[in-house]
Formats: structure tokens, C-alpha cells, sequence
């Protein structure tokens, strides 16, 4: 789930984080992101190896630049995979890297 984060610009402020059960049942809030990257539009599924996978649209690189047309090309698709061994989500990954705007991914199996 995205989370808006105040002591960032606006145009920074968003990261993707992880609601994740502990084997005793309680919940623990795991960082997908943690920079200042603009993401947004998540989407989580399970892999053939049973790994969880997260996929969403990231912004690098922006500024409060008010024009559309210069910002949203800057729009990539990245994912990071939860490794369960220690408890965290892998550094994200671009999976485009173009000067189209690509989002809202999907994952699929």
C-alpha cells in the first residue's frame, strides 16, 4: 500500500509498504520503497518459486516540474521481491526503462 511520507516534498512523498503476518498472528510493516521516489499503483502476487513479488509505477528523478508532458514520461515500471529468510523486500528494479509513461502494472500467473 502506497503511504505518504511528510517530511518530504510532495513529489517525493510516496513509498510502498507491506502489511506482513508474523507465525504468532500479529502485523509488522515492512518498507517496499524508502527513497525519494515518487511510487505508486502497487500490486503483490506469488511467483511459481512461492515468492511474494511486488510490482508498481516509480517516478526517480522528479520535480515539482507542473507540466505534465515533462513528468510523466519519467514513469517506470518497477518490482522487488520479498525474501522471506530475512524478512525484507529486495532494492527495487526497473523493469522499463523508456521515456513512455508505463503504469499500473499488473502481475499475473
Amino acid at each position: 500500500m502506497p503511504l505518504i511520507s511528510p517530511s518530504l516534498p510532495a513529489h517525493q512523498s510516496t513509498e510502498i509498504r507491506a502489511l506482513m503476518q508474523q507465525p504468532d498472528g500479529s502485523w509488522r510493516d515492512v518498507p517496499v520503497t524508502q527513497d525519494t521516489a515518487l511510487d505508486s499503483q502497487p500490486s503483490v502476487a506469488v511467483d511459481g518459486f512461492g515468492n511474494l513479488v511486488a510490482v508498481w509505477t516509480r517516478l526517480e528523478d522528479v520535480s515539482p516540474e507542473p507540466d505534465p508532458s515533462l513528468r510523466l514520461p519519467k514513469g517506470e515500471i518497477a518490482y522487488s521481491v520479498y525474501n522471506e529468510s530475512t524478512g525484507q523486500w529486495g532494492a527495487p528494479r526497473k523493469v522499463t526503462n523508456d521515456n513512455v509513461l508505463d503504469f499500473r502494472p499488473q502481475l499475473v500467473r
